[in-house]
C-alpha cells in the first residue's frame, strides 16, 4: 500500500544561500489559471538549512490564490525571512524557493506559468514580452505521443504517419 502525500507542489529555487536575502524586500507575479476543480493556490517561501547538522527547514506562506477561468496575472509581496536563530548545515548547500502548492486531497486541472520573483519593493517591470495568447500556445501545443486523426494523406511538420512504418 504507497503512501498518502502530504504536500502537492512545485519548487522553484531562488538563491543559493538564504544569508544571502535575509530581510530583503521583493514583488513577484505568478500568471495562472483554474481550468476545472479546486481554484487554490497556495504560495509559500521555504528557507532550507542545508545537509550536515541543519535546523529544520522553514516554510512561510506568502498568498493563498483563487484561481479563475481566465489567466490572471498575481502580484506577491512580501520580505525573505530573517535567518536568525537558524543553524545553517555545513555542506554550505542552504537555500532560498518559491513553492507553489496545489490543492491537497482535491481533484484539479490548473496551469500556471512565469513564476517571477523581483528584488524591489511593490514595483514590478513591465518589460513582459509573452501575452495570455502566447502561453496558452505553449501550453495547448501538441506534445510527445498525441494523436491526430484525419483522413487526407498529409501531415504537418513534426508528425509522423500511423503506417507500420517508422518513415513517411
Amino acid at each position: 500500500m504507497g503512501t498518502v502525500p502530504t504536500v502537492k507542489c512545485y519548487q522553484f529555487p531562488i538563491s543559493l544561500h538564504v544569508n544571502s536575502l535575509a530581510n530583503v524586500p521583493f514583488t513577484g507575479f505568478i500568471e495562472a489559471q483554474n481550468v476545472s476543480g479546486a481554484a487554490t493556490l497556495t504560495m509559500k517561501l521555504v528557507q532550507d538549512t542545508g545537509t550536515g547538522a541543519a535546523s529544520a527547514s522553514t516554510i512561510s506562506t506568502l498568498q493563498q490564490l483563487t484561481l479563475t477561468p481566465a489567466w490572471t496575472q498575481y502580484t506577491l509581496t512580501g520580505t525573505f525571512p530573517s535567518t536568525a536563530g537558524l543553524n545553517l548545515g555545513a555542506g554550505a548547500d542552504d537555500g532560498l524557493y518559491l513553492q507553489v502548492e496545489l490543492p491537497e486531497g482535491a481533484t484539479c486541472n490548473l496551469n500556471f506559468t512565469k513564476p517571477s520573483i523581483y528584488l524591489t519593493n511593490n514595483i514590478i517591470p513591465n518589460n513582459d514580452f509573452q501575452t495570455y495568447d502566447q502561453v496558452n500556445a505553449i501550453i495547448s501545443s501538441p506534445r510527445t505521443g498525441d494523436l491526430r486523426t484525419s483522413v487526407n494523406a498529409f501531415y504537418p511538420f513534426g508528425w509522423v504517419a500511423m503506417n507500420g512504418g517508422s518513415t513517411r
